[in-house]
């Protein structure tokens, strides 16, 4: 059982990413996730959304997922 495990079933990344990060959209995600790979997938496409958001924004075209 690694850390990762311990504070993903205590909700500690949901917690984080609505407290520290502001993103309850990501904070809900989280809290869902069952497993390493899963809360990987989830903060990896909030990333991707958040990144294409920021681009598309500045002007530049996002690069294909």
């Amino acid at each position: 059982d690694s850390s990762v495990d311990h504070h993903m079933r205590r909700g500690d990344f949901a917690k984080w990413a609505s407290e520290v990060l502001g993103d309850r959209k990501l904070a809900a995600e989280l809290g869902r996730c069952e497993s390493r790979v899963e809360l990987q997938r989830t903060a990896d496409r909030r990333r991707k959304a958040l990144w294409g958001s920021l681009r598309s924004a500045i002007g530049e075209v996002p690069p294909s997922a």
